[in-house]
Order: structure tokens, then C-alpha cells, then sequence
């Protein structure tokens, strides 16, 4: 048996900006995110894969892609800091892949990068 970690990548169009900030960013303005999903799980003799591709696909883009792409992102977030969205879609995903009747099997949410320009990226890891 051997822990195995998989992770699949994101992109979607968004808008926000930042009340109460001193700087570019408080004015509305948008970004094209990329977002890394990574989870794990322990594959041997009884079990092929952490979670098939295409389910772990299928589970970010109708929980965080399709409410996100095209919005406005201060309407889903108090604060809509790359920071407080990679926490919350941690915690949206963490969620759903938790539940067996979704998955099938054990699968542990290990991170979630969120890149919010080509260089600059927000990583949460659950607590």
C-alpha cells in the first residue's frame, strides 16, 4: 500500500476588488485565477486510484468553477483576498470529498493553490 498524491489544475475568469485597501486593488479590476487542486490517498492491491480524474474534475467545476468563473467575487467572499478564496474553496472541496457516497472512497483533500496572477499564488493546506 502506498500513499499516492494526484492533483489537477483550474482556470477561470473573475472580478473583485478590495474595500477598504490603499492601493491598485481597490479599484475593479480582473483576473485570469488558475487554481491546483491536490488530493491523496493510498492505492495498492484492492485500489487502482486515489479518485478518478474525471470525478475530481467533475466535483471542482460544479462546487467552485461554475460559481466563481464570470463573477463578481465580492459577492461570494467578504474579502475576496486570494488568501481568504483559497481558504474557502479548501473548505467547499474538503467538504465534498469527504463524503463516500461521492467518492467512493477515502480521499483527503492535501492543498489548494490559488494563482491569482502568473507569479503570485495563495496555498492552504486545511488546519
Amino acid at each position: 500500500m502506498s500513499k499516492v498524491y494526484i492533483t489537477k489544475r483550474f482556470t477561470f475568469e473573475a472580478c473583485h476588488r478590495l474595500d477598504n485597501y490603499a492601493g491598485k486593488c481597490s479599484n475593479l479590476h480582473g483576473h485570469s485565477y488558475k487554481l491546483e487542486v491536490t488530493a491523496s490517498g493510498v492505492v495498492g492491491e484492492n485500489r487502482r486510484m486515489v479518485i478518478d480524474f474525471s470525478a475530481l474534475k467533475r466535483i471542482v467545476e460544479e462546487d467552485v468553477v461554475e460559481s466563481h468563473d464570470h463573477n463578481y467575487l465580492n459577492n461570494i467572499y467578504k474579502e475576496p483576498t486570494a488568501e481568504n478564496m483559497v481558504i474557502g474553496i479548501f473548505k467547499i472541496l474538503d467538504k465534498t470529498l469527504k463524503d463516500k457516497s461521492i467518492t467512493e472512497e477515502d480521499v483527503t483533500l492535501e492543498s489548494v493553490k490559488l494563482w491569482e496572477t502568473e507569479d503570485s499564488y495563495a496555498e492552504y493546506r486545511g488546519e
